[in-house]
Parts: C-alpha cells; sequence; structure tokens
C-alpha cells in the first residue's frame, strides 16, 4: 500500500474517458467524500461496476477498496499537516521540531514519490545509453549543478569518461564539441532553464542523445529536446524558498541511474571503487 495515495494518483496517467481516468478525477476532486463512501455508492456516482473499482485500487497497490479507503484517510490526514513545498509551508510560529518535521516529511514523500514518477523501461534505456556513449557531457545550472557534480564525482570514480563546468558558457562549447557517439544528460527540476535547454539542444544538433532529469511535464523546452526522460516529481511550486524536496528527488534518481550502471558489471566497477578510493590519510 502506497503511503501517499493522493499524490500517487496525481501521478497516473489514464486514458482520457477510461474508469481509471473517471474514478482518479472523481476521487481527487472528492477525497474526503470518498473516504466516508461504499464501494456500491462510488461505483453509482462514477457510473461504473464495484469490480472495476476494485481493479482501480489494486492498480494504486491496495489489497482492495477497504484498505484504499484507509490509504486515502491516512494521506488526507498527511497533506494537511505537511502541504506541497511552498513559501506558505512555514509559519513564524513554527518550532525547530516544527521545522524539522517539515522538511523531513516533505523528502521522504518526495523519495517515495520517485518509486511511481521513474519508469523502468527509460531507466534501462539511459542505461544503455550510457553504456554506449563515448563520453558523457552533464549540464545544469543553480541546485541542479549541485546534482550535476554529484554525479559527475560518481562517474569519474568508475572511470567513464565525462565533462561537466560551473560556467555556463563551458558547459555550451562542450555541447558544441559533442557528436552522435556521445551523451548528454541534463538537470532542471523546471524543464524551463533556457541555459541548460539550450545546451541540450545544441547537443541533440550535434547528433548527439540527450537524456533529461526533470519534472513530468513533457510540455517544457527540454523536455521536447530530450530521447529519454527520467521523470522527477513535481515536490514544489515554481516560486519557492529554495530547491528541497526536487534537489533530493534529483539526487535520488542519480544515485539509482548510477547504480544501474555499475550493477551491469559489479565485479570490474568494484575494482575501480578499491582503485579510485582515496584514503583519509592522503592529500
Amino acid at each position: 500500500m502506497e503511503t501517499h495515495l493522493l499524490s500517487q494518483i496525481d501521478l497516473c496517467d489514464y486514458p482520457s474517458g477510461s474508469v481509471g481516468d473517471q474514478l482518479a478525477s472523481y476521487v481527487k476532486a472528492n477525497p474526503e467524500r470518498v473516504a466516508a463512501m461504499s464501494v456500491h455508492d462510488l461505483a453509482q456516482k462514477c457510473d461504473t461496476s464495484a469490480s472495476s473499482i476494485v481493479r482501480f485500487c489494486k492498480g494504486l497497490g491496495c489489497s482492495g477498496y477497504s484498505d484504499f479507503k484507509q490509504s486515502l484517510v491516512y494521506s488526507l490526514a498527511l497533506r494537511k499537516q505537511v502541504k506541497v513545498s511552498s513559501l506558505d509551508d512555514f509559519k513564524a510560529e513554527d518550532s525547530a521540531k516544527d521545522i524539522i518535521e517539515k522538511v523531513t516529511m516533505r523528502n521522504i514523500q518526495a523519495l517515495e514519490l520517485c518509486i511511481k514518477a521513474l519508469k523502468v523501461e527509460s531507466l534501462e534505456k539511459c542505461v544503455q545509453l550510457m553504456h554506449k556513449a563515448k563520453s558523457i557531457d552533464l549540464f545544469g545550472v543553480g541546485a541542479s549543478f549541485v546534482v550535476a557534480k554529484d554525479f559527475y564525482q560518481k562517474l569519474i570514480r568508475v572511470a567513464k569518461p565525462v565533462n561537466l563546468d560551473g560556467d555556463w558558457q563551458v558547459q555550451l562549447t562542450y555541447a558544441r564539441n559533442m557528436t552522435k557517439d556521445d551523451l548528454a544528460i541534463a538537470v532542471s527540476y523546471s524543464g524551463l532553464t533556457k541555459e541548460t535547454a539550450q545546451c541540450a539542444k545544441v547537443a541533440h544538433e550535434r547528433g548527439a542523445k540527450v537524456i533529461a532529469i526533470t519534472k513530468n511535464d513533457g510540455r517544457t523546452r527540454l523536455a521536447h529536446i530530450s530521447d529519454v526522460i527520467l521523470g522527477v516529481p513535481e515536490t514544489e511550486a515554481y516560486l519557492r524558498a529554495g530547491a528541497m524536496t526536487s534537489r533530493m528527488a534529483q539526487l535520488n534518481i542519480v544515485d539509482i541511474l548510477y547504480m544501474s550502471y555499475v550493477h551491469d558489471d559489479l565485479e570490474e566497477y568494484s575494482q575501480l571503487f578499491m582503485h579510485n578510493y582515496i584514503g583519509k590519510d592522503e592529500g
């Protein structure tokens, strides 16, 4: 059973007009009402059958309708306690304990949502592209650069040729020198960062494959440029105090991608880990 049912339903992409689409829309619009309804009442409201509702519930990881309602009640309670990250989350009267709980709970939620947002087939395709690539160029600015830097440090430990620079103009120069044998990985939570999108566009024009680590929105410029999208759950408003849950989710996706990459030949990469290990007494 998923912990955050409403957030999970938000991420589901049911075919328009399908039973799943109708049920999801009704549940999202009337969560408190649904939590008090019987399966037959809900079936009547959505003009469907009780068996279809049970299938809908099981598709969300619940054992049945009763389990679904329990998960829904919990999700409602959690949303009242900790809302999606925005500038309104923190109050002047918040204690240090309140801040600890709010930040931690939002980060936990973001990590859990990664399980639903990240498509296995997309991950597997990215791993194949990484193995095939002669070299990898990483693009990202601001908080997304921090995520790209973490990935850069991981890749050099396994001797994968990789480029990254904190200067956006240098990143663009890297993009202009890419070939069809290279791979670009662009990190941007919003998918709207013009510098990152421009680097990805140039890399694409040079014939390189492009992976985007960005939120689940295929309408952004970065998404249109990319060959594969590793979806980041949408946990933060565009106007925010600073990248927090989005950065946590992106770092988690980078960790997943990296471990999937080295998992293909653990013995070889384990030897590289040992070879490139720098002890505390070195330096």
